[in-house]
């Protein structure tokens, strides 16, 4: 069984990942953290410790609101953190285009073949919504949810954002790589 120190570590390095996608939302992060935190110490006294860190999406799998089999484990307080931690998502997402892009190009990933990230062919999607042409998706859509909104969506984050999003080797996570630096081919 995996300590509570590792635990924590390992959900810190991923908070610090996804929120290098963010500005000025430290208080936001600390507040995830010790909800995070308050989490681990719930699940690992009922001997239930968490398998991987909890992931700040609601949509995803690894946020723990959808672990609904183990919400009687924890204080309904906890609970209800965690309900409005779902509610409160979309606002920090509209203040934050590039988590915003990361979540819509991770659901390019999830409907294309159930990855969390499209690893290698972050330049066809971004090649797909420069060109403006919808029909030209360059990946399968098994849950059909790429519709004209959410093209429209991708397009709008494209220009706000200035760049593109990309898995860096280098960095070991998802990092924007600025609108000049990407156009030249990084």
């Amino acid at each position: 069984m995996r300590s509570k120190a590792d635990l924590l570590a390992h959900q810190r390095a991923y908070l610090d990942d996804i929120f290098s996608l963010t500005e000025g939302e430290e208080e936001v992060r600390r507040g995830f953290e010790e909800m995070a935190a308050d989490t681990i110490d719930a699940l690992l006294a009922a001997d239930t410790p968490p398998m991987a860190p909890f992931y700040i999406n609601p949509s995803s799998a690894f946020c723990w609101s959808w672990t609904k089999w183990q919400h009687h484990l924890v204080a309904p307080e906890l609970v209800a953190r965690w309900m409005q931690w779902k509610a409160d998502y979309p606002a920090l997402q509209a203040r934050n285009p590039r988590l915003d892009l990361h979540d819509a190009l991770g659901w390019c990933s999830e409907t294309h073949d159930a990855a969390s990230w499209p690893y290698g062919w972050e330049r066809r999607i971004y090649d797909w919504v420069v060109s403006g042409d919808f029909a030209a998706r360059p990946f399968s859509d098994g849950m059909r949810i790429v519709t004209p909104e959410f093209y429209a969506r991708l397009r709008r984050l494209q220009t706000t954002v200035d760049g593109w999003l990309v898995w860096s080797e280098e960095a070991g996570r998802v990092v924007h790589v600025p609108g000049n630096e990407w156009r030249r081919g990084a």
